[in-house]
């Protein structure tokens, strides 16, 4: 596959992660369970996904 075609599916990848992190229930004030740790280490991961597009953007 061409590196444009990878990067763009990457981009999409990253955009479906986010709505379904920014879509789930862990944002409501609800009793925290152990997916608080899993949404801030899916939260942390995002954030560094989105440094490495923008290091990539930037090239």
């Amino acid at each position: 596959m061409n590196k444009k075609l990878e990067y763009l599916l990457d981009l999409y990848e990253l955009e479906k992660c986010k709505k379904s992190i920014y879509s789930s229930d862990l944002l409501l004030d609800k009793p925290k369970s152990g997916k608080e740790k899993q949404f801030e280490l899916a939260a942390k991961n995002l954030a560094i996904l989105n440094e490495l597009i923008k290091e990539q953007e930037e090239k």
